[in-house]
């Protein structure tokens, strides 16, 4: 079945091939502030802080936010802030600003002693209304004994290390400090801080750093501490002893931070989406990780079922079922998204940083939000490339392959040499669908025979360790990848590369050949031209003002093309890439990926963009037809509202999607310009490649643009597609007398051959091996039910089949094979009494014998015919 039409988000078409189509901001991230800190105090109200002292509130449970606090000029960043109460809220920051709210958050006045205390402070413990800690750089703790009036610090010299890695209090005696200082220095105190004693934690065999990075305490004597390799330590005697408890990494990965929950529940968060729920004893372990994998660096669970995180680059969720399903809190992340394939106009794929995939299967209309719930990779993905709708790959920064067979609903990770070495993938290109190359950082290129499925590492002289960007095929049998300041061919065996020509050290991030010309995007804002022949001579034809490097380049047709690159530029060439012009530049963000799918640009870049532009194909009008109608809709197909109105079929034989907003049709053909398809709602006009659009011919323009201000006439008349001029005739026909829900249209689509079609097949190709005419006799009367046989027999490859029927009802007329399957269905419908003849063309079928049956209320009755071609 042929694709019906797609809701796809669009600007108007205009005929022709234009230019002047600008860019849409498809989407952008929605995080205007980078939060350092949140704190919740219950499952509806929280804040969270970003730099400069601006304060973000939610009431609703992050349905909605409100900044309560402007950014106060400083850039001064808030570090931590804590709720004690519903009332009162502290918060410490850089250069020893501590800020307190008494009214929840609202409002905040500046209570911390900059005067002799000027350190940069890292976390606040609020123990009381009236007592709280502050820890920071240089050793500094210190405290306060009447809600921050008066600050004293506490004199002792931690063995002259930051206390970066934060504090928690038991109570307001029994308290414990640590540093991030690669040693695992804990510290702890049981009078008040007058005295302290130090313990230095012990990480498991086998692993490295002994960092330190959060500390939290329950209501009894637990403290826990997050910190390298995943590693979570436990105290059950207020910070005197600690064990490690439940699993760690023996990679670099770390837990940022750690809560507890209730008395007798631990969550703790770090990288790549890493959470982890626990009881003190480590004994009931569960991994609830966040769909994504951008570290998960500020947490907090206000009881054990609803928890709020805020990764990094604006993937923040929260979660009501104890971390077992996450919904995102914005609309769209601030994720960097370098990965983009548009297989078909109708499917564009994304992938960015954190492992977030979006795959929009509608043309654009709807990216689904991007996380990495569909590969469950947790690095960033760099590069993806799909050969058609269901096969693809994604490449990730380290190395990593992910392969889908079915449009990206399920990955499989692939084992692949640059996995092996943690080498970033750059790109990755189809030759066919089985032979593909990939390529990236240290020079590395690796070949795949079997669509994807496993890598070998290609011989390549001459490129050393150079970076290798882009691969693009300048023959059937040859392949050139661009690398840093050089060229390589591959052999016409595709089994290795040697160096064409060295170009001093430019990066070329990105190739594209139309034909015989080749662009090549380069840093530093260069764009070289050439041709498969001349591989040896890279001509310089466009260098940006300011130097912002290109990173991408794609052709839309012989003579358009287009470059993007850093701080949002883009640009544009209509004379087959030799004079450039800068297009308009809806955002700043710099643009990684160009992408053109026959009828849009796709760009895509920092912070979550997402770019479109129309690009209309030259002569749009071309390979349209009224491919189907039908004037007497009684039952077949209704509208939105229910109705069984005449409609028409326009179908679109194009490789490229048309919007008919603007054309003409009428049923007039002395009165071309009777009604002009409106373009108020260009996302419904649109037909996509070798697709349909259905027009309700119901004198009812008023129930929306798909609605003909005229219908059809069963007794014949015509039916005219007319361009936007009002005067070129796109395609006509003209119809005599039909029958009921019986329509008439091409076979094939698009072709000069009109039949009746029963059933009809509106929003489908007409290659549906049934094509009938229904006629009633002039003299109705009937005196009994009555199957004849059909006329001739055989048959080839077109018969009749006459009947009779004594009351009105449903007639049932249907063929079957000699081995008893059904392969057509004649009549489905209700009759009037009366004498009735059905055409049939069986060309579909193959010779042999068959058998009709016909059922009419009681009355039912076979016979045998045969089909010799």
């Amino acid at each position: 079945m042929k694709q019906m039409l797609r809701v796809i988000m669009i600007l108007a078409i205009l005929s022709g091939f234009s230019q002047a189509q600008t860019w849409e901001i498809i989407k952008e991230g929605q995080m205007e502030y980078i939060p350092s800190a949140c704190s919740f105090l219950n499952a509806e109200t929280g804040l969270y802080l970003s730099s400069g002292g601006v304060v973000i509130m939610t009431t609703d449970g992050t349905n909605s936010f409100q900044t309560v606090r402007e950014a106060d000029g400083s850039d001064l960043k808030w570090e931590d802030v804590e709720f004690y109460n519903d009332t009162l809220v502290v918060s410490c920051g850089d250069q020893g600003i501590i800020y307190k709210s008494a009214d929840g958050g609202y409002s905040w006045t500046q209570i911390g002693d900059t005067i002799n205390y000027r350190w940069d402070l890292k976390s606040i413990d609020v123990v009381t209304d009236k007592i709280f800690y502050v820890a920071g750089i240089d050793s500094t703790l210190l405290k306060t004994i009447d809600g921050g009036m008066n600050w004293t610090k506490i004199n002792y010299g931690f063995d002259q290390e930051d206390l970066d890695g934060g504090l928690a209090f038991l109570n307001p005696d029994s308290g414990v400090v640590i540093t991030n200082a690669n040693n695992g220095k804990t510290w702890y105190t049981h009078d008040g801080g007058i005295n302290w004693s130090l313990v230095q934690v012990e990480f498991p065999l086998g692993t490295i750093s002994k960092k330190l990075y959060d500390v939290a305490t329950n209501e009894a004597s637990t403290i826990a501490i997050a910190g390298h390799h995943y590693c979570l330590f436990i105290s059950n005697d207020a910070g005197q002893t600690y064990s490690q408890v439940g699993s760690y990494s023996i990679d670099f990965k770390n837990l940022f931070q750690v809560e507890f929950c209730n008395d007798n529940l631990i969550t703790a968060s770090g990288m790549n989406g890493y959470i982890i729920k626990t009881e003190p004893d480590g004994e009931n372990w569960n991994n609830i990780n966040i769909p994504t994998g951008n570290h998960a660096d500020i947490m907090d669970f206000t009881d054990e079922q609803t928890g709020y995180v805020f990764a990094g680059n604006g993937q923040w969720f929260k979660t009501g079922d104890g971390g077992n399903s996450w919904t995102p809190i914005l609309e769209w992340p601030n994720i960097h998204i370098e990965g983009l394939a548009v297989p078909s106009v109708n499917k564009i794929v994304t992938g960015g940083w954190g492992g977030a995939m979006s795959i929009s299967d509608d043309g654009g209309f709807y990216f689904p939000y991007p996380d990495n719930s569909l590969s469950k990779c947790v690095n960033s993905i760099s590069n993806m490339s799909f050969y058609d709708d269901k096969n693809g790959l994604a490449g990730s920064y380290v190395g990593e392959l992910y392969r889908t067979a079915d449009g990206g609903i399920n990955w499989t990770k692939i084992e692949n040499p640059m996995a092996d070495v943690k080498k970033k993938i750059n790109d990755i290109y189809y030759v066919t669908d089985q032979i593909l190359f990939a390529g990236g950082t240290s020079g590395n290129i690796i070949k795949s025979e079997n669509g994807g499925l496993s890598w070998v590492s290609v011989p390549k002289s001459g490129l050393g360790i150079n970076e290798v960007y882009a691969f693009m095929a300048v023959s059937d049998s040859q392949v050139i990848a661009c690398a840093k300041g050089m060229i390589l061919l591959s052999t016409t065996q595709l089994d290795s590369f040697y160096l064409v020509k060295k170009y001093s050290s430019i990066q070329m991030r990105g190739i594209d050949i139309k034909g015989e010309n080749i662009l090549v995007a380069a840093s530093d804002g260069k764009i070289y031209r050439t041709t498969t022949s001349r591989l040896d001579t890279l001509i310089e034809v466009f260098s940006e003002p300011e130097g912002d490097s290109f990173n991408g380049v794609a052709w839309a047709n012989d003579s358009t093309a287009c470059v993007v690159g850093a701080n949002g530029k883009i640009y544009a060439s209509t004379d087959s890439g030799q004079t450039w012009q800068a297009d308009n530049m809806p955002v700043e963000n710099t643009l990684y990926r160009i992408r053109y799918d026959g009828y849009n640009y796709w760009a895509t870049g920092q912070y979550g963009t997402i770019l479109k532009k129309s690009i209309a194909p030259a002569d749009p009008v071309a390979g349209l037809f009224i491919n189907e109608f039908m004037a007497d809709n009684e039952s077949t197909i209704s509208d939105h509202t229910g109705s069984f109105s005449d409609w028409i079929e326009i179908y679109n034989s194009n490789n490229y999607a048309v919007n008919i907003s603007g054309f003409y049709l009428t049923d007039k053909l002395n009165n071309l310009t009777k009604y002009q398809i409106p373009d108020s709602a260009p996302d419904s006009t649109l037909i996509p490649p070798d697709g349909y659009l259905l027009l309700w011919a119901d004198d009812s323009p008023e129930s929306g643009v798909l609605h003909l201000k005229f219908g059809l006439s069963k007794n014949g008349e015509a039916i005219g597609l007319t361009d936007r001029d009002g005067i070129t005739v796109i395609d006509s026909i003209s119809f005599g007398p039909q029958l009921p829900d019986t329509s008439q249209g091409r076979i094939t689509d698009g072709s000069q051959t009109w039949e009746f079609f029963y059933p009809s097949s509106p929003g489908d190709d007409n290659e549906n091996g049934v094509v009938v005419s229904i006629s009633y006799d002039n003299n109705p009367v009937a005196t009994h039910y009555e199957l004849s046989q059909n006329y001739p027999n055989p048959f080839n490859p077109t018969t009749s089949i006459g009947f009779s029927i004594i009351n009105n009802g449903k007639v049932l007329l249907e063929v079957y094979d000699i081995t008893g399957q059904k392969v057509a269905t004649l009549c489905n419908q209700f009759m009037k009494a009366g004498k009735a003849k059905i055409s049939w063309n069986a060309s579909g079928l193959a010779s042999g014998l068959y058998f009709y049956k016909i059922t009419a209320g009681d009355f039912s009755a076979v016979k045998k015919m045969m089909l010799l071609k």
